[in-house]
């Protein structure tokens, strides 16, 4: 009896380690911080960067680097909680803030019908755009965002185009 209990005991403790190493592979190899949009000024030194979480949990960024790895001037978190993109000038808008990029964390994306119903709510408090603001005293050509992700660091990488507004 306490041979089979063992066995049995073993096998379970088997396929969850087996399920354990699973999960890991599968969120090591997830990349949810994504970007679709950006605005910027004249010089380019001056970026909106759009970014959105499409995983299924919360991540939390750690630094953004510009140019190869450099320190850019500043750099802020943008938030919008009334719908607004974060672009130029939404910093003017109700119910917005900036604030450092480890400040808050960057939920997961909502769904439509959860962003609308938010959106008609004056006094909501969730979220529904984050966007990242980078001053630099050079042009910006590209942006690396490193972020935890389920307690994993990760890296994203974006090289931009600002001349035509894309990456």
């Amino acid at each position: 009896m306490s041979r089979k209990f063992t066995l049995l005991s073993l096998g379970f403790l088997s396929f969850l380690l087996i399920l354990f190493i699973m999960g890991c592979f599968l969120i090591s190899y997830s990349t949810p911080l994504k970007s679709y949009g950006m605005s910027n000024n004249d010089e380019h030194t001056t970026i909106y960067f759009e970014i959105t979480n499409e995983g299924r949990s919360a991540l939390k960024l750690m630094e953004v680097k510009v140019n190869d790895n450099l320190e850019p001037s500043h750099v802020e978190l943008g938030i919008s909680y009334n719908g607004r993109l974060v672009t130029a000038g939404f910093e003017n808008e109700k119910r917005t803030k900036l604030v450092g990029i480890n400040e808050e964390l960057i939920h997961p994306e909502l769904l439509r019908d959860q962003t609308l119903a938010l959106i008609q709510d004056d006094e909501n408090q969730i979220p529904i755009h984050y966007g990242i603001r980078i001053i630099n005293n050079k042009t910006i050509q590209n942006v690396t965002i490193k972020y935890k992700y389920y307690g994993m660091t990760k890296v994203a990488n974006f090289e931009l185009e600002p001349s035509l507004g894309r990456y």
